[in-house]
């Protein structure tokens, strides 16, 4: 009978252990272009936001500007 407990891996063991290494390796080379990607989206978001709030700003600030002469505009009246 054979002794179970080599000092050398089968080829199998070998074979998972390079697949298992080549696995980590292509997980740490895809976090960075992930992060960007994220990084990518959230930027683009902040700039709608920030669009759309001055947007809003300027709109609100056109109705004020066309209503400030207006006799019922609270802002106007004596």
């Amino acid at each position: 009978m054979a002794s179970s407990a080599t000092s050398e891996p089968t080829p199998a063991t070998a074979a998972a252990n390079s697949l298992q290494a080549e696995l980590e390796r292509l997980r740490t080379e895809n976090r960075q272009p992930r992060q960007a990607l994220v990084s990518y989206t959230l930027a683009g978001q902040a700039i709608g936001v920030l669009t759309a709030l001055g947007q809003r700003r300027a709109r609100s600030t056109a109705v004020h500007n066309a209503l400030a002469g207006h006799p019922k505009c609270p802002r106007t009246a004596a």
